[in-house]
């Protein structure tokens, strides 16, 4: 009887290992599959590279534009209440459309 026992535990022990194996070699695959996930879903250098290079002027041109107006808010200031309401709102409206353009 002892040598059903270990025969039957001999084979309980690989069936174990073979499903054992079967887990690691799906963790593995799985594991893969979702590394090359990642790096496919992540834009070029090149890519990132010109994204970068387009906000960096929206964001000079969108502070040029403030400057500009705050500018000429200043003089209209100087001038009287109704011309720097009205330069204050052209700004604003500039400042919003540069905005728009760093969003895109």
């Amino acid at each position: 009887m002892a040598s059903g026992e270990s025969d039957f535990l001999a084979q309980e022990e690989k069936v174990l290992t073979a499903v054992a194996e079967s887990i690691g070699s799906t963790i593995g695959s799985l594991s893969a599959a979702a590394t090359n996930a990642a790096s496919k879903l992540m834009p070029k250098p090149a890519t990132r590279r010109r994204a970068v290079k387009r906000a960096k002027k929206a964001v000079r041109a969108g502070a040029k534009k403030v400057k500009a107006g705050a500018k000429k808010v200043k003089i209209a200031a100087k001038k009287g209440r109704k011309e720097a309401k009205s330069a204050l709102r052209k700004t604003a409206k500039k400042v919003r459309k540069a905005r728009r353009s760093i969003s895109r």
